[in-house]
């Protein structure tokens, strides 16, 4: 009997230290899990964020407070995949110095996909938001302000940028750059920001659609891009234009509604084969206005109460111009230096300058400049100065940004219309 039962109770502290070895092995398991950053917390939800970090595993996040008058040269950096951060509507505010970041998605040296960053206010930073070769990332409902660039998209691919505000940013409000690919603007809001609303160079394949440009110096700006949508978005009360082309090609610019200072809608330097279809043209000095710009399609518009004229080409060559409703106008069709424009709106232009004689040019054109400038000379000055202001502007920003290279165009099988698609070729 004695050996039975000291057999028993040495059974029973065996089992009992068993026992309490899992269970210590349980605890720091769990207790490791729970400081690993960007695993889950225990009960599931988001990992909270109270100050300035980097998130470098997959995972959720959310801001638990506001990160106000942060002096970090970046205050979130997001370099995992498959990241959702959630601002919980709170602020992070920089101190506006050179060189920082509100919140950086992604690096140079390796891509970054499926990051989401939503409901986040972002102010007085460099860059508020930027997102640097990023596959299939989000932003929404996020406000970036009083930064230098609201918000960049640099090298993306399926980058979506949706119900988002940029505005009062010192250069552009929202930026997409560097052979971006397949970028959605939808429903986003540019304003009272000092050079563009929203602006797109050296990028191809993307598309603008129920946007707001509003009071900025342009509204919405395409610089070497080819082969964008722009479609029902809103340019209104901006200094300079409302949309601008500049060696855009290919573009379909569709059912938008324009009304600025100056020009509704802008093509300059050989700015080729683009669709200018639908758009509603109200109270701008000058509607469409083509500057060395071939073989593009104005057709269908509703251009209405052009203080100058409803449409205005300047050296461009081989353009049509079709079934445009103009009505109100101070001019309404007004040709330049331009061979080869068709369609039933040149045929009754009002005023045509075409290549006179070598030895008569001269006198006509200054005698035909005279009369078609009589009583609008004050805004013709006032466009020209606002012109030069802008371009120094432009040629500043330029110099301490980076210039993408000019890219091939993209191709695609869709166009607006038949006879579009047989005009643009």
């Amino acid at each position: 009997m004695a050996l039975r039962d000291a057999g028993t109770s040495a059974l029973r502290v065996g089992v009992i230290v068993a026992l309490v070895a899992v269970l210590v092995v349980v605890t720091v398991a769990t207790a490791f899990a729970g400081l690993q950053i960007g695993g889950p917390p225990a009960e599931g939800g988001p990992t909270p964020i109270d100050s300035c970090t980097v998130l470098s595993n997959p995972g959720a996040y959310e801001l638990t407070g506001n990160l106000g008058n942060r002096n970090e040269r970046v205050c979130l950096r997001i370099t995992a995949s498959n990241v959702t951060f959630d601002g919980n509507g709170y602020r992070v505010d920089g101190v506006d110095a050179f060189g920082s970041g509100g919140v950086i998605v992604g690096s140079l040296d390796r891509g970054t996909e499926n990051v989401s960053v939503s409901n986040l206010t972002v102010t007085d930073w460099d860059d508020g938001i930027r997102y640097l070769n990023v596959t299939r990332g989000r932003v929404t409902n996020v406000t970036s302000a009083n930064s230098r660039i609201g918000l960049a998209v640099l090298n993306g691919s399926g980058v979506t940028v949706s119900n988002t505000t940029a505005a009062a940013n010192t250069l552009y409000g929202i930026s997409v750059t560097r052979d971006s690919r397949r970028t959605l603007l939808v429903n986003n809001t540019a304003q009272a920001n000092t050079l563009f609303g929203i602006h797109m160079v050296g990028t191809g394949g993307n598309t603008l659609r129920g946007n707001r440009a509003v009071a900025n110096e342009y509204g919405i700006a395409l610089i070497d891009a080819d082969r964008n949508d722009l479609v029902g978005n809103n340019a209104s009360l901006n200094r300079i234009a409302g949309i601008w082309l500049s060696a855009a090609d290919r573009n379909e610019v569709v059912d938008n509604y324009v009304s600025n200072r100056f020009y509704g809608i802008y093509l300059a330097d050989r700015s080729t084969r683009n669709l200018l279809v639908t758009n509603t043209v109200r109270a701008n000095a000058v509607g469409v206005r083509l500057v060395e710009s071939q073989r593009n399609l104005v057709e269908r518009n509703r251009i209405t109460r052009s203080r100058a004229e409803a449409i205005l080409l300047l050296s461009s060559d081989d353009n049509r111009l079709a079934g445009n409703r103009l009505a109100d106008n101070g001019r309404r069709v007004v040709i330049r230096e331009s061979t080869n424009v068709t369609g039933p709106d040149s045929e009754n232009a009002t005023s045509v300058s075409t290549f006179p004689p070598a030895s008569t040019a001269r006198s006509e054109r200054a005698t035909q400049t005279r009369v078609e400038l009589l009583g609008t000379a004050r805004t013709a000055r006032s466009v020209q100065a606002e012109q030069t202001r802008s371009m120094a502007s432009i040629r500043t920003a330029s110099s301490s940004t980076e210039v993408p290279r000019p890219i091939a165009p993209l191709r695609r099988s869709h166009s607006t219309t038949s006879a579009s698609s047989s005009f643009r070729g």
